[in-house]
């Protein structure tokens, strides 16, 4: 099916929603029970990255967040685990919304230029006028934060444009665990790159008139204390689940009481 491009291997298939053992090369456009999807596939045994993304996905809907369907599939050999994400760019109806990723639009390398996420609430406003995809870009940003996932890049949020020539944030994707480069976001917050607290959050909702900002940190923590089962229901290592939880717990723990 092609590439999709990106860190790990993917490639865009469609999926049978009524059985899900069942993909075909894409045609693009949704087909009865087809659904186009972007399929990611493990590299090696016990490849749990999948998994991990599954579990994070499930986190970040109950965190409020905007998120595609999105479902874990496996094979024959059951160790290995398949993510497919339903695209987004592509309606039921069969139209087709024009896509332009956060750098894209910035007209930067998103390997060697790190915008605070600051820029792309500031982008959010000024291409939607929409109050409400704000709100979603910081729930976006608290949830990466708390959620430890520091391959928040550029590349990774996406602007949607239909045809009456309006803009939305698309839903959330590559959402899952990452340590990051020297332990770093790669999108800063109030000017940190990492060990973001409370008053970070408190400075960036000020700035964009997030009045609901305590519910959406309270809510992200909430939704994130589920990693554990969630991620034994999805067969996630013993060792890769700890290491994961004790990072959460670290970040939570460190805005403390909201």
């Amino acid at each position: 099916g092609g590439s999709a491009g990106g860190a790990r291997p993917k490639f865009m298939v469609d999926l049978d929603l009524s059985n899900l053992d069942h993909i075909r090369y894409s045609r693009g456009i949704w087909d009865r029970n087809m659904c186009p999807v972007i399929l990611k596939v493990p590299m090696k045994d016990q490849d749990h990255w999948q998994r991990i993304e599954y579990v994070y996905s499930q986190l970040a809907r109950k965190a409020g967040l905007n998120i595609p369907s999105v479902y874990l599939l496996s094979g024959s050999n059951k160790s290995l685990a398949y993510f497919a994400i339903e695209r987004f760019d592509i309606l039921k109806e069969g139209v087709r919304l024009h896509a332009h990723t956060f750098a894209g639009l910035l007209g930067i390398n998103f390997r060697e230029t790190l915008p605070d996420y600051s820029v792309l609430l500031r982008t959010t406003a000024d291409l939607t006028k929409d109050h409400r995809q704000v709100s979603e870009a910081y729930r976006r940003m608290v949830f990466n934060y708390l959620g430890h996932n520091k391959d928040d890049h550029a590349k990774n949020f996406t602007f949607l444009m239909n045809k009456k020539g309006d803009w939305t944030l698309s839903p959330a994707y590559d959402l899952g665990y990452s340590s990051g480069e020297n332990g770093l976001h790669l999108m800063s917050i109030n000017g940190k790159r990492r060990n973001a607290g409370l008053k970070d959050f408190e400075a960036m909702a000020e700035n964009f008139d997030i009045k609901e900002w305590k519910e959406i940190v309270k809510n992200t923590c909430e939704a994130l204390k589920q990693w554990k089962s969630k991620a034994i229901e999805c067969g996630v290592s013993q060792k890769l689940m700890n290491g994961i939880h004790e990072r959460i717990k670290e970040n939570t723990k460190r805005i403390g009481r909201v």
